[in-house]
């Protein structure tokens, strides 16, 4: 993986860095060298006063997301980043809900979270970087989202406790039916309207993966005993952010089973550009932000300057990633 350094970053862009795959990482096969930390630059939100919770990247226009509620005031705050890499902020419809996650298209972002009892659903376009309001009949709460270059699922939750999967574009849903209910679904993958995955963690505090190819039924993934599937990425196989009793790991699925790699910090999420390269975010013992860039079946660690608060979602594209903590940003590029 070239990475651009730091005087040459402040000569392009200075919250940007620019992360591409090295030759040695598809060519050395089971044995793996221990890769150099990689130090890059994180910035401020443009807000201290509302944290940032959720991010995502479409192409090359990226968005973070917050909201807090202090003595019954509600703010939100959302930013976009600049073709200059640059933030600037968004006007966002007035709310009082959580926003907990956030997926973009090539052409969409969409933010979602709970209201009142009710799915919060807002659409982001890219080329008038203005926000609209959508409403899903009967939702309570949307869990999970994912975009793929046309358009965007979600999956959200009713009053009793059920799932269902949500096409961001027509607002239909199908129930996920084979998925208990009161479940506490983190993440959601698709590649097309119908091909889907989601991570989700059972009443019984059991790790479950489910998949569908049709947006109906949905089947089991075979996997190992996790507890926990903190995040999910999925195309033919999948690469999660899985937690045991003991740690945490990055899991890759293969033809024959699952491979792991060991998290060597408190991670909250992962996200890929590829099946090859992925970030995962979290934190150190210093509760600082951590982060590493993984590739099969190893980590490379991130130095990340500016990161006072632990990292805790981290959304890309297929070149760009922006991970947020509650008053930082950092942007990497592929």
């Amino acid at each position: 993986m070239n990475i651009i350094g730091h005087q040459a970053r402040s000569r392009m862009r200075r919250t940007v860095v620019v992360l591409v795959a090295s030759a040695l990482l598809s060519a050395c096969g089971g044995i793996h060298r221990a890769l150099p930390p990689i130090t890059v630059d994180a910035v401020p939100s443009l807000s201290i006063n509302t944290p940032l919770l959720v991010s995502g990247c479409a192409l090359t226009h990226c968005w973070a997301a917050g909201s807090t509620t202090v003595q019954g005031i509600t703010s939100t705050l959302i930013e976009r980043r600049l073709d200059t890499g640059g933030w600037t902020t968004v006007t966002a419809p007035s709310t009082d809900g959580d926003l907990t996650a956030m997926a973009c298209s090539s052409t969409t972002c969409v933010i979602g979270g709970s209201r009142n009892g009710l799915d919060l659903l807002w659409s982001a376009s890219m080329a008038s970087a203005t926000l609209s309001s959508q409403t899903v009949s009967t939702g309570s709460g949307i869990d999970a989202l994912s975009c793929v270059a046309d358009g965007c699922m979600a999956i959200d939750h009713t009053t009793d406790g059920a799932y269902r999967l949500v096409n961001v574009s027509d607002l239909t849903v199908a129930p996920v039916s084979t998925l208990e209910a009161h479940s506490t679904v983190t993440s959601l993958s698709c590649t097309s309207s119908t091909q889907c995955w989601l991570g989700a963690t059972t009443a019984a505090g059991q790790a479950v993966v489910l998949t569908t190819s049709d947006g109906v039924s949905w089947t089991a993934v075979a996997t190992p005993t996790w507890s926990s599937v903190l995040s999910l990425w999925c195309d033919q196989h999948c690469v999660a952010l899985t937690q045991d009793a003991s740690a945490q790991y990055v899991a890759r699925q293969t033809s024959s089973g699952w491979t792991t790699t060991h998290v060597p910090f408190t991670a909250s999420a992962l996200s890929c550009v590829s099946s090859q390269h992925c970030v995962v975010v979290g934190q150190d013992d210093s509760a600082a932000g951590a982060g590493a860039v993984w590739s099969p079946d190893q980590l490379q660690r991130l130095v990340i300057r500016y990161a006072p608060t632990p990292l805790n979602r981290v959304g890309c594209s297929t070149s760009d990633c922006v991970a947020v903590g509650s008053t930082t940003l950092l942007s990497l590029r592929r």
